[in-house]
């Protein structure tokens, strides 16, 4: 019996574009504060996002497109 193949598209990404994540500590039950990715800059082969958490600081992250 074969498996279904699934095929994810990749989302349209564009400058400004945001997510907020709280991670949880399965074993512990303890949240860690909340932080927000936002979408600086969208290249042919990289996506440039800033981390900013809870208290303010910010720290730039870089993705490949993949």
């Amino acid at each position: 019996m074969s498996r279904p193949s699934a095929r994810w598209e990749r989302p349209d990404v564009k400058a400004g574009d945001s997510w907020t994540y709280r991670r949880k500590d399965l074993w512990t039950g303890f949240v860690r504060p909340p932080y927000t990715l936002t979408v600086e800059t969208v290249g042919p082969l990289t996506i440039k996002v800033q981390r900013t958490n809870e208290d303010g600081r910010h720290s730039d992250w870089i993705f490949t497109r993949d």
